[in-house]
């Protein structure tokens, strides 16, 4: 089962912590593993989403479409 993040802090967190993050994009049926490269001192987190697709750099705006794996 896949759940949300309450806030932009809570993802940074988490990322700098290596957990595995998931990202659903908008056009995606559910939530994909991603790589963090790298946290940013501005907010931001590297992404790269492997399998042949290009990096990119998540802000606040994306909150929505990261989630994490919550045991069952």
């Amino acid at each position: 089962m896949y759940v949300g993040f309450s806030s932009w802090d809570e993802v940074l967190a988490f990322a700098k912590r290596g957990g595995w993050l998931f990202y659903h994009a908008p056009l995606d049926l559910r939530p994909c593993s991603v790589h963090v490269v790298k946290v940013y001192k501005n907010g931001k987190i590297r992404i790269d989403p492997g399998a042949g697709a290009d990096p990119f750099t998540a802000d606040s705006g994306h909150l929505s479409r990261f989630k994490r794996q919550e045991a069952s």
